[in-house]
């Protein structure tokens, strides 16, 4: 976090940010059922009820995906917010999973806004073979080193 950021930090009251506390420390209920043969919504259910503990709603539609090697949103899946209209697989996890954990929070209804910026995310194809070389780019090794002199 920027310095500038923690300064505006300083600046905020309890009562604009009444989910601090849940941010400044881990959502550690719902990290600890993150073990071999628990399920994603218990999870789910765990961050829930931490998030209405400091009367906030997670944001709907936030999802936390489980991670192996060149790939960050792997197929299993926890929801922050169980409702109708998303709903995930059942998974149970299993001993070597890696979990990125997403979490967002609202004060308000729990839903996101369409927003004048547009967001752009940038994802690799592993499936697909890149050449990073441009076709006008020479092939040959260049030698970086260099000769010292006596004194050094």
């Amino acid at each position: 976090m920027s310095s500038n950021a923690l300064r505006d930090l300083d600046r905020w009251t309890p009562a604009e940010t009444p989910f601090m506390p849940y941010f400044s420390t881990p959502p550690r209920p719902a990290l600890r059922l993150f073990k071999a043969g628990h399920k994603n919504h218990e999870i789910t259910d765990a961050l829930e009820k931490v998030a209405a503990a400091f009367n906030c709603k997670p944001v709907e539609g936030v999802l936390s995906h489980n991670m192996r090697r060149y790939l960050i949103d792997g197929p299993r899946v926890v929801i922050g917010r169980s409702d109708f209209e998303n709903n995930v697989d059942e998974v149970v996890f299993e001993e070597g999973d890696v979990l990125a954990m997403d979490v967002a929070m609202s004060t308000g209804e729990g839903k996101t806004r369409e927003g004048t910026e547009r967001t752009t995310v940038f994802k690799r194809n592993v499936d697909a073979t890149y050449n990073l070389k441009m076709k006008g780019a020479p092939s040959r090794t260049i030698d970086h080193g260099c000769s010292l002199g006596a004194g050094h």
